[in-house]
């Protein structure tokens, strides 16, 4: 089979989407099918496969100016229009690279008799969801010949209605983990992501229980805020910035806080508890809506729930709810992931 994947970002950039792609195409290619990859970004080309596996990739060429960035990457995914006619399936990953770039090509594609597909990999990370962001939604999940939503919550707050729905991958680490003395933070340093709550609970933890150091695998906007908050609140802190493999923090962690699907199922094919806030409606279905989440991590509310949650780790790292957790992430594989895109393509 024939697949072609476009996407607004791809591997060696660092991101839950990027991962997604890289592991999906990899397991697709260890089928015998023929990958293509359609993404912005030079690095695109020079990039040696992680996994071996072998797919063509064609940069798209875009421009950093807001009003010429979807002229320009419509014309350039138009370039490529013999290899969209010749595609057994087109995916898109996310709705964005299909309303900048791809809707002018679209009714062409359908006329010719093109099965189009897309994943919803998330949310823009502001509450509430903007009105605009949620008829686009609605809108390409109607034009597409059908949906994949990472996570039950994207339907309930986007209306996409989804035919199949998964919460990513995960590749069993070989190693036996360990549990050091820190806690370990992975994601993006953003107001959603919860890293200035996590240092409060950390500190406001350390009152009544042993000290932990924490490691923090991510960049962005808040991360100055947050080495100053980290320093003024005495917790021992390292900023590693953004990291391409966090699978050795993982294995030594006491405990890991996590915002993401991606990285809490690393976590739990570590066995290691999770820790997760939300701040909103919408980030609290994230987590809870995610099949017994609430029995196999602590999910908080506010910064006392936080703190209590890292004491009790803290003096039992190992508990029900991390061994639960394993079991969830050994049950959630790339290849599984690989099978629910199957199933949406109708190759079962």
């Amino acid at each position: 089979m024939k697949i072609v994947f476009i996407a607004a970002s791809a591997w060696p950039s660092i991101g839950g989407v990027e991962r997604h792609i890289l592991e999906l195409t990899a397991e697709m290619i260890a089928d015998g099918h023929q990958v293509t990859l359609i993404a912005p970004g030079k690095q695109l080309l020079e990039l040696k496969d992680k996994h071996q596996a072998q797919n063509k990739r064609i940069q798209l060429h875009t421009s950093s100016i807001k009003l010429l960035n979807g002229f320009i990457g419509g014309l350039s995914l138009g370039i490529h229009l013999p290899i969209l006619l010749n595609a057994d399936v087109i995916h898109y990953h996310d709705y964005q690279p299909l309303w900048r770039w791809g809707l002018w090509l679209h009714p062409l594609l359908r006329l010719a008799g093109k099965r189009i597909f897309i994943t919803f990999h998330g949310w823009e990370g502001h509450f509430p969801p903007n009105p605009i962001a949620r008829l686009r939604r609605r809108f390409i999940a109607a034009i597409v010949n059908g949906s994949l939503a990472i996570g039950h919550y994207i339907s309930k707050w986007y209306a996409t209605n989804s035919a199949v729905i998964c919460y990513g991958g995960v590749r069993l680490p070989s190693l036996e983990p360990h549990c050091g003395d820190y806690a370990l933070f992975v994601g993006r340093l953003e107001r959603d992501t919860g890293i200035l709550q996590y240092l409060e609970a950390l500190s406001q933890a350390h009152q009544e229980t042993r000290h932990l150091r924490l490691i923090v695998c991510g960049d962005g906007s808040l991360r100055t805020q947050a080495q100053s908050l980290a320093t003024e609140l005495g917790i021992e802190a390292q900023f590693l910035g953004a990291v391409s493999d966090p699978m050795p923090y993982y294995r030594q962690a006491r405990m890991v806080f996590a915002s993401s699907y991606l990285a809490i199922l690393e976590a739990f094919s570590f066995g290691k508890s999770v820790i997760a806030i939300y701040d909103n409606p919408l980030k609290q279905d994230y987590l809870c809506l995610m099949p017994e989440s609430e029995q196999m991590m602590w999910i908080c509310g506010d910064i006392p729930e936080l703190s209590k949650a890292i004491q009790l780790i803290n003096s039992t790292p190992i508990n029900s709810r991390s061994l639960k957790a394993n079991k969830f992430a050994q049950e959630n594989s790339w290849s599984d992931v690989k099978q629910a895109y199957y199933k949406l393509w109708g190759e079962l």
